[in-house]
């Protein structure tokens, strides 16, 4: 379990973001005005839980794993494990608690981002940091991004910090546009 920098695919099966929204149905609105009043519906959600799959291929290797992430606010903890919590990885971390990894039947470590100890670890070369807006189907704010809308205002293609995001499919939870199925290319 030691992939090196490639791609990934994450299929999405259940996804659930939690969040308010009480808005009343309105008119459509121009395609930029409609992608932005998109972002700040989605902006506030901050607080979800994703159950589903995902899958990491590079040269090297080939895995299918359970995905188990929680978010409140800044802390979140992902679990990810293959059949039977095979390999089973846990990451949990927040800005004022640090990062942490724990590895089944290896040992706990910690670093100053998730991304490092994922690549110090396990050789995987995955922007945590980046992936709760991309869940979203939102850029991060952090670095510059081009996109793809598709019909209905939402993003079809995401490239950002060396990235390819294809949004497959979405979902409608509380009159809000969520993605279900999402793959990211490096």
């Amino acid at each position: 379990m030691k992939p090196a920098n490639g791609q990934c695919l994450m299929a999405l099966g259940c996804l659930a973001l939690f969040g308010c929204s009480s808005q009343s149905p309105r008119p459509p609105a121009p395609p930029e005005q409609s992608w932005n009043q998109h972002q700040q519906q989605l902006l506030p959600l901050t607080e979800w839980q994703i159950l589903g799959k995902i899958r990491i291929q590079t040269d090297n290797d080939d895995l299918a794993a359970n995905l188990n992430w929680s978010q409140q606010q800044d802390h979140y903890r992902i679990y990810i494990a293959g059949p039977f919590g095979q390999g089973a990885v846990n990451i949990e971390g927040s800005e004022q608690a640090g990062i942490s990894l724990d590895i089944k039947d290896k040992g706990h470590y910690q670093a100053a981002s998730p991304e490092q100890l994922l690549n110090q670890q396990l050789g995987w070369n995955v922007p945590v940091s980046l992936i709760p807006y991309w869940i979203r189907g939102l850029p991060a704010p952090q670095s510059d991004h081009t996109k793809t809308l598709d019909p209905d205002n939402r993003l079809q293609q995401l490239q950002q910090a060396g990235w390819t995001i294809n949004y497959l499919d979405y979902q409608t939870d509380e009159l809000l546009h969520l993605p279900r199925k999402i793959k990211l290319n490096h």
